[in-house]
């Protein structure tokens, strides 16, 4: 047993070892569980032995095994895959039937678990390197000012003797004691934000949880690029020191230094730099921003409102045959009706955003395409009752009825999609199409054609955020299957019938496992978590760009307020308005900040054509970081930009104040 299974079925009963359950009517007995953290995409509760006698390895037709192993090294996949096909071709050998449908693939497990979010791990692996570059950028900016600062100290130390390597064992010792403190304070600040994350944010709000560690690669990795960034950057004033005059430098006194104009271009371009890093993240939280509230509008094709769905696993000797399913499908949705405030009741192998097995299928009145070539549909075994309950439309032909039993004409609803594709004149109804046998689940394996009657209104299977997905609709009677889902729509909230359709089915069958209860909406919530959880990541990183730009523009407003205090002091002393004052000491740094907008707006547009398509979907896939947004959106560029004006007017209002409030005596005193 994992320990999830032990947490979530036994409430991490510590006395659980011994303990028997029963699994398929047969008595099993709990020999451990597993304390290890499994990082599967959905890890399992309970681990079974195989056992070679079981019916599963005697039907060699419908088995599907996936085995685990560790490659020796120096083998490459290739290697491997050509070898299980050689097995895989004396199995088929000695066992001819079915030999079309059996087939082997290897594959790397960790690509197979996660390979599917590369784009995502790509692009927030570079959101978090614009953040350090920002970083580095603003420690720089902010280094340099202080340097400019001390070029009369520098001055001192050469005259008395100091030589530069003694300058930069200085300047090192000062980035470590910059670097050791800074990279433990944002480790502690990691832990703690990782806990308040785990405690107050639902686990299905990201996408693997609120598990995440902090481990020593992480540690060792914060450290790194802490103690890089304070001590490379910190080493800037070593380029300034070569270039100090000592006599100008020692003869100025106490007045203030000043700057050359290579000095102020580099300030500049480090603040330009900030500011523009600053724009591309703030555009990019606008535009997932946006992403999200589209999502969250669309049109789902159903109506998840009070709408609740129970999972049945009907398994064993009880329920081997079609008709003790239908039978058992049958009373539970009679009951299910019966139950106070239900208003409609459906059976169906799967409901909207559950997806289903996927089939191919041919049109007898085509020619046949190529193998792995044909159509291929999600395929979904539903009640007479499964449109009107989840209100799903029909735009031509007949929902199913009680005539589309067991012996009747097979028949078939297709979606619009399938209608669209397949029958561009409009005349889908009345035709037939024939699933390929070789499917994974039995019940969709049944041979014959089927008559389509009706053409059904799309809806979301996978994800919000889907290509368009062809489904197909057989009458549950034809293809009774033993998982399926009782759905009930109440007059009321969908919790209030929740409990009863439990016990419902508990009344019929008590050893029946009942997989799940949830209601559609949060089905459509569960559906929005990674689209939520890329929008707070992105936020959160526009966010950090946002305050370090503050810093920066602060820093190098202070500083430029600080530098000009004589010449200040002196514009006062003969008579000029505070107003003149506030534009000569910050005009120049926000020009170069508005400047630093612009190039920040043009680099988003120039990411936006590199990776522009690889926000959004792709062959193969069903979902994409980005929905009904473009990289260019107007709203997210001009928010990215008010963004920018409204941090930049925050942090000039501190230095605004200093220049105004210069007292002419004191700054001409201290010069």
């Amino acid at each position: 047993m994992s320990e999830r299974g032990w947490r979530r079925l036994f409430d991490a009963d510590p006395a659980v070892v011994g303990r028997t359950v029963t699994i398929d009517d047969q008595p099993v007995t709990i020999a451990g569980v597993d304390h290890g953290p499994l990082q599967f995409m959905q890890d399992p509760d309970l681990f079974l032995a195989m056992d070679p006698t079981s019916p599963v390895f005697r039907d060699r037709s419908v088995r599907t095994i996936g085995v685990i192993g560790r490659m020796r090294p120096g083998v490459e996949a290739a290697t491997a895959q050509a070898e299980m096909e050689a097995i895989a071709a004396r199995i088929a050998h000695d066992y001819p039937e079915g030999r079309s449908a059996r087939t082997v693939r290897v594959g790397d497990l960790r690509t197979g678990n996660t390979g599917y979010n590369w784009r995502t791990l790509y692009f927030f692996l570079w959101a978090a390197g614009l953040v350090l570059l920002l970083t580095c950028v603003n420690v720089a900016g902010l280094v340099l000012a202080r340097a400019l600062r001390r070029g009369r100290e520098f001055a001192l130390r050469g005259a008395l003797g100091g030589g530069r390597g003694a300058l930069v064992r200085q300047l090192l010792v000062e980035g470590a004691v910059l670097a050791v403190p800074g990279g433990a304070l944002g480790l502690l600040l990691t832990t703690w934000t990782l806990g308040a994350l785990a405690r107050t944010i639902p686990a299905e709000f990201l996408v693997r949880g609120t598990r995440i560690p902090v481990d020593a690669r992480v540690c060792l990795a914060a450290f790194a690029a802490a103690a890089l960034t304070a001590v490379v950057f910190g080493l800037v004033p070593v380029l300034f020191a070569r270039r100090l005059n000592l006599n100008v430098t020692l003869g100025q006194g106490g007045r203030t230094t000043g700057h050359s104009p290579a000095q102020a271009r580099v300030r500049h371009l480090l603040l330009a730099a900030q500011v523009a890093l600053t724009v591309v993240l703030v555009a990019a939280a606008g535009m997932f921003l946006r992403s999200f509230i589209g999502l969250t509008r669309m049109p789902l094709g159903f109506e998840p409102q009070d709408t609740v769905a129970l999972r049945v696993s009907l398994s064993g000797s009880r329920y081997a045959t079609d008709a003790q399913i239908r039978e058992y499908a049958a009373d539970l949705a009679s009951r299910a009706r019966a139950i106070p405030g239900a208003r409609e009741t459906a059976i169906a192998t799967s409901s909207p955003l559950g997806s289903g097995p996927l089939v191919n299928f041919l049109l007898p009145d085509r020619p046949r395409p190529a193998v792995g070539d044909e159509p291929r549909s999600i395929l979904r075994s539903v009640g007479p009752d499964y449109f009107r309950a989840l209100t799903i439309p029909l735009i031509a032909g007949r929902a199913f009825t009680a005539a589309d039993a067991d012996g009747a004409p097979r028949v078939v609803i297709v979606n619009e999609v399938i209608a669209r594709r397949l029958f561009p004149e409009g005349d889908a109804i009345g035709r037939s199409l024939e699933l390929i046998p070789g499917a994974r689940v039995p019940w969709t394996r049944r041979p014959g054609r089927l008559t389509i009657v009706g053409v059904a209104r799309h809806v979301k299977e996978v994800g919000l955020n889907e290509a368009e997905i062809n489904s197909l609709y057989v009458p549950f009677a034809q293809a009774p299957a033993p998982a399926f889902e009782v759905i009930v729509r109440a007059s009321a909230a969908a919790g209030t019938v929740a409990a009863p359709l439990r016990a419902a089915a508990a009344a019929i069958d008590p050893r029946v496992p009942l997989s799940s209860v949830s209601t559609l909406e949060r089905r459509v919530e569960t559906a929005l978590t990674e689209d939520r959880f890329n929008v707070l990541m992105v936020a959160s990183f526009a966010g950090a760009a946002l305050l370090l730009a503050a810093i920066g523009i602060f820093g190098a407003l202070a500083y430029a307020v600080q530098e000009r205090r004589r010449e200040f002091g002196v514009r006062i002393a003969l008579g000029a308005q505070q107003w003149a004052i506030v534009r000569t000491a910050l005009g120049q740094s926000i020009g170069v900040a508005a400047a630093g907008g612009l190039a920040g707006l043009a680099a988003t547009l120039v990411l936006a054509q590199v990776i522009g398509n690889a926000l959004y979907l792709v062959p193969g896939e069903h979902n994409g970081l980005l929905y009904g947004v473009t990289t260019t959106d107007p709203a997210a560029l001009a928010s990215a930009g008010l963004a920018l004006v409204l941090v930049a007017s925050a942090a000039a209002l501190v230095p605004a104040k200093q220049a105004i409030r210069v007292d002419p005596l004191v700054a001409l005193r201290n010069e």
